[in-house]
C-alpha cells in the first residue's frame, strides 16, 4: 500500500469542509469566527488565531468573509 501526502493546508481545507457540511454549517460556507472554532476543534493547543487569519485569507479568494 502506498503512502498519500498530504500538504497541511489541504488538510485543513478538508476539515473545514466535512465540516461545512455538517448541521452547524448548512449553507456550506464558514465565517472566520467559526473557522477559528472548527481550528481549534482539530488543534486546540494551537495558536488558532494567528494561523487561521492566515489560512483564511488564502482560502476567502473572493473577500467574502466566507469560505
Amino acid at each position: 500500500m502506498s503512502k498519500i501526502k498530504i500538504s497541511k493546508t489541504k488538510l485543513i481545507q478538508m476539515q473545514t469542509n466535512r465540516h461545512a457540511e455538517n448541521k452547524d454549517c448548512p449553507s456550506g460556507k464558514l465565517n472566520k469566527k467559526k473557522f477559528v472554532e472548527v481550528y481549534k476543534q482539530f488543534y486546540p493547543t494551537g495558536k488558532a488565531e494567528k494561523f487561521c487569519e492566515y489560512i483564511f485569507r488564502a482560502f476567502d479568494n473572493d473577500s467574502s468573509g466566507s469560505i
